[in-house]
């Protein structure tokens, strides 16, 4: 079972343009099934995440010859007040996060991440790599 279609819908709408752009927004939707929504729309964040990883990997390769950096931030889940106070309590500080961001930057690093974000970036480096060259000649 997906994402029920008026919440797609409604997300659709929601980043397709700029209108509500730093307006606040509600999204409501109602269905028997709603305790499945989060789970399938946190597969299909996982998928835009891996989407926008192998977007930049292409765009830093293909823009390399031209002598123009692409460089990756990955942030973790970071405490913010986002969704509300206190929900995201057990999670680093953005203090954190940013504190070993720069000196990242400063060395030259094209992918820059923090605690979890790293451990996920660094999990399969090799195949990674290889894979990407196969399909990246």
């Amino acid at each position: 079972m997906g994402v029920p279609g008026s919440l797609k819908n409604d997300l659709d709408r929601t980043v397709s343009s700029a209108d509500l752009r730093l307006k606040p927004t509600l999204l409501v939707t109602a269905s028997l099934s709603g305790e499945k929504a989060q789970a399938s729309l946190l597969g299909i964040l996982l998928v835009h995440e891996a989407v926008i990883r192998s977007f930049t990997l292409s765009l830093r390769h293909l823009l390399k010859e031209r002598d123009i950096e692409v460089i990756e931030i990955i942030p973790p889940a970071l405490n913010t007040d986002l969704g509300g106070k206190g929900l995201h309590d057990k999670a680093p500080p953005v203090s954190a996060f940013l504190d070993p961001i720069f000196p990242q930057l400063e060395a030259g690093r094209d992918e820059v991440a923090f605690a979890f974000s790293e451990e996920r970036l660094n999990a399969w480096p090799e195949l990674y790599k290889t894979s990407f060259a196969r399909l990246n000649p």
